[in-house]
């Protein structure tokens, strides 16, 4: 993962098991060491469309599941252009975040200067302050948003799990739409993400920006 050809890991893959949140916690110790890599979603759903089915026992037992499926978990991409092009650029710049079901974006205003997802910050030695702004959008079938956290990690080139995790709570509110800003005095190399959470369970996860010297 040194490499700096692999952009990233694609750690939600039909659901969020299990799997998913030990993916997590490897992907957080990659950000403390430095390294900048991206999240991604997939379904592995193949033939899967609106059921998994496998044969467990030739002539005897089929299994059959809704997890992978197809479209159930994805990758939402803010793309600067169409095509395959666009695709790609918001892939290899992490312009992107995982869901299975709202949208979420994470920017971070600086000097009338707006950086997204994905993005590296330099800022001046000492401290500097930035405002960060964080944005979820769902609809009636994934439900209210219910809450949104904004986790801020120092980058320490070792394994550190010292994120700091500020929370709106959303569970009073009837929209479809919410926001959450912060403004943070930046003192040390940081990276910033976003995650969001409906009352229906469903969840959203941001690709990072980095705060550095």
């Amino acid at each position: 993962l040194k490499n700096e050809k692999i952009k990233g890991i694609q750690i939600l893959n039909g659901s969020f098991d299990d799997t998913f949140f030990k993916s997590i916690q490897i992907w957080i110790k990659l950000l403390s060491f430095g390294l900048k890599k991206y999240i991604y979603a997939g379904n592995d759903a193949h033939g899967n469309f609106n059921y998994f089915r496998q044969i467990e026992v030739p002539m005897i037992k089929i299994n059959q599941h809704r997890n992978q499926i197809l479209g159930k978990c994805r990758t939402g991409l803010i793309m600067k252009k169409n095509g395959i092009s666009g695709f790609l650029d918001s892939i290899n710049n992490g312009r992107c975040y995982i869901t299975n079901g709202p949208m979420i974006t994470l920017e971070v205003n600086k000097k009338r200067h707006v950086f997204e997802m994905g993005s590296t910050i330099k800022v001046s030695k000492g401290s500097s302050i930035v405002k960060i702004h964080i944005k979820v959008k769902s609809s009636n079938e994934f439900g209210l948003i219910e809450n949104i956290s904004l986790y801020v990690g120092q980058v320490k080139k070792s394994y550190n799990n010292n994120e700091i995790e500020y929370i709106k709570n959303a569970k009073n509110s009837t929209s479809l739409t919410l926001s959450y800003s912060k403004v943070i005095n930046v003192k040390n190399n940081l990276y910033i993400r976003a995650s969001a959470k409906t009352k229906k369970n469903y969840l959203a996860y941001s690709n990072p920006i980095w705060i550095e010297f």
